[in-house]
C-alpha cells in the first residue's frame, strides 16, 4: 500500500469529521435543511472522495468494494468477445436466476453500476438490487463488472474510453443473442446511466434490436464537460466537482478528438437516433433537484420531450441528490417502495 493511500485513511479518521460537521452546520444554517441520513451520507460521500487520491481508489475502494460484491453476490462469469476489432473480456454476476428462468418470457435487467468509471460496484447499489429482487422475485438481474479506468496507471488506454462502452455493447449482445432474452431491460446509474445511453444509441445506430425498457438514473452524460455555474448546488449533493474533473481525467483518452467519436450524450446529441430509441424503448429518467448534474440532465429530457414525450417518464426529486434512489436505502422493502424516489422506477418495470 502506498504511503498516501495510509495518509487518507488518517485523513478520514481526522480531518473528515470536522469537514463533515462543518459541512451539516452550513447545509442547516443556510439551506434551512432538516438534517436527517440522507443529508449526512450524502456529506459524507462527498467530503470522503474529496479527501482521496490517484492510489485510493486502487489500493482501498475498489478492493473493499470487490470483497463486498465476492461475499454477497454470485462468483464472476466471464466470457469472450470482440467489438470494433478489440479483443475483450466481458465479467458480469448473476444475481438473480431463477431455476425455472425462460429467456422467452421473463424479464431481464442488465445493471451498470455508477461510480465515475473508476469505482467499483458499490454495497448501496446491492442494496438497491437487493430490494428490487424482493418485489420482482421472477426478474432475472444481471451486474455488469466492466472495466474501471485507473486514476494510478492513467496512461493505459484499456482502461480508458471507449473499452467501458465496447464491454457493455458486447454484454448487451450475449444477454440478447447467446442467451437469447427477449424482455431485456437496461438500468444505470451515474456513469452507468451513461454506458446504457451510449449502448442504446450503438444499437440504433447499426439497425440492431433495441430493449424494452431503459432506466437511466442521474445520467453523467457530459463526461468532458461540467456546468459549473451550479455550484450553490454543491454542499447538498453527494457528488463534487472536484470529483467530476478527476473522474473524467482518467476516463477520457490523451489527444481525444471529439469530433472523431463524440462521447458527451447530451453535448452531442444525436437526434436521429434518439427519435429512433424512444419510439421502441420506453425510456424513464431520474435525476435530483439539488444534484450537481441536474442542467446536463434536464437539456436532455427537454431535446427528448420534443420528439416522442408519450414514452419518456421523467422524475425529479425535489430536495433530491445525485443517485438519490440508491441512496434511499432500507433494509424494509414495504417501507423503501412508498419511497416517491423509488415508487416511480416500480411502477415504471410493471408497466
Amino acid at each position: 500500500m502506498h504511503y498516501s493511500s495510509v495518509l487518507f485513511i488518517l485523513k478520514v479518521l481526522t480531518v473528515l469529521p470536522v469537514r463533515l460537521v462543518c459541512s451539516v452546520w452550513n447545509i442547516w444554517i443556510h439551506h434551512h435543511r432538516f438534517l436527517n441520513g440522507n443529508i449526512l451520507l450524502k456529506a459524507f460521500m462527498r467530503l470522503a472522495f474529496d479527501l482521496t487520491n490517484e492510489f485510493t481508489c486502487h489500493d482501498i475502494l475498489n478492493p473493499l468494494f470487490d470483497w463486498c460484491t465476492d461475499v454477497i453476490c454470485e462468483p464472476l462469469e466471464t466470457i469472450e468477445d470482440e467489438e470494433d476489432n478489440e479483443h475483450l473480456q466481458i465479467k458480469f454476476r448473476w444475481y438473480v436466476r431463477p431455476k425455472d428462468f425462460d429467456p422467452e418470457r421473463d424479464p431481464v435487467l442488465i445493471y451498470f453500476h455508477g461510480g465515475g468509471f473508476a469505482v467499483k460496484l458499490t454495497p448501496i447499489s446491492i442494496l438497491f438490487l437487493r430490494n428490487l429482487k424482493k418485489v420482482f422475485p421472477k426478474m432475472v438481474i444481471i451486474i455488469s463488472d466492466y472495466t474501471v479506468s485507473d486514476m494510478l496507471n492513467d496512461k493505459k488506454a484499456s482502461h480508458r474510453y471507449p473499452m467501458q462502452i465496447l464491454e457493455s455493447i458486447a454484454l448487451y449482445n450475449y444477454v440478447t443473442e447467446s442467451i437469447g432474452c427477449k424482455r431485456v431491460i437496461m438500468s444505470g446509474d451515474s456513469a452507468g446511466g451513461n454506458l446504457v445511453a451510449e449502448v442504446l444509441l450503438h444499437l440504433s445506430r447499426n439497425d440492431l434490436k433495441l430493449p424494452h425498457k431503459a432506466i437511466l438514473i442521474s445520467p453523467w452524460l457530459n463526461p468532458s464537460k461540467i456546468d459549473g455555474h451550479e455550484t450553490s448546488t454543491e454542499i447538498l449533493d453527494c457528488l463534487s466537482y472536484k470529483a467530476l474533473k478527476r473522474f473524467s481525467e482518467a476516463y477520457i483518452p490523451f489527444q481525444y478528438d471529439n469530433r472523431e467519436a463524440p462521447l458527451n450524450v447530451e453535448c452531442d446529441f444525436d437526434k436521429n437516433n434518439w427519435n429512433i430509441i424512444i419510439n421502441e424503448t420506453k425510456l424513464f429518467v431520474t435525476y435530483g433537484q439539488d444534484e450537481i448534474l441536474r442542467p446536463q440532465i434536464q437539456r436532455f429530457i427537454s431535446r427528448l420531450k420534443e420528439m416522442n414525450p408519450s414514452n419518456i417518464y421523467i422524475q425529479g426529486d425535489e430536495k433530491g441528490g445525485h443517485i438519490e434512489p440508491l441512496l434511499s436505502c432500507n433494509f424494509n422493502v414495504e417501507l423503501w417502495s412508498k419511497q416517491p424516489t423509488i415508487k416511480g422506477i416500480l411502477e415504471f418495470l410493471m408497466s
